[in-house]
C-alpha cells in the first residue's frame, strides 16, 4: 500500500492533496506547487522580473532560454521519453491496484471536503 500513498501529495500553497498529475514533473520527482498554483506563482514571479528589468530584457531572456532548448534536440526526445514513461509506469500502477487506488482517492476527496 505504499506505492499507492505515492499517488497523491499535498500542495505546499493551496494545502489541497491531489494525485501526482496534479504536480508537475522536476530532477528529483514532482514540484511541491499543484500545475494551477504553480502558473499563479510563475506569473508573479514573471511579473517581478519585468518590473525590474523591463519587458524587452525579460523577453530577451525567454527568448535565449527557448533558443538555448530549441538547440538539444536530444533533450526534447529525452524529455518526451521520460513522460511517457511515467505515464505508462503510473497507470499500471494505478490498474494493477485498482481496488486501493480508488479507496485512496474516495478517502483524500472526503478529507478535503470534494464530493466523492
Amino acid at each position: 500500500m505504499t506505492e499507492i500513498a505515492a499517488v497523491v501529495k499535498q500542495c505546499v500553497d493551496c494545502g489541497i492533496v491531489k494525485n501526482l498529475s496534479e504536480f508537475s514533473k522536476d530532477g528529483n520527482g514532482h514540484t511541491n506547487y499543484c500545475k494551477p498554483c504553480g502558473r499563479v506563482r510563475n506569473k508573479r514571479n514573471r511579473d517581478k522580473r519585468i518590473a525590474k528589468i523591463g519587458i524587452d530584457a525579460e523577453r530577451e531572456r525567454s527568448r535565449i532560454s527557448v533558443a538555448k532548448w530549441r538547440a538539444k534536440p536530444e533533450a526534447r526526445v529525452r524529455h518526451r521519453a521520460e513522460k511517457r514513461t511515467y505515464r505508462i509506469a503510473l497507470r499500471r500502477l494505478r490498474d494493477n491496484h485498482r481496488k486501493e487506488y480508488d479507496h485512496l482517492v474516495r478517502e483524500e476527496r472526503h478529507t478535503a471536503g470534494l464530493p466523492i
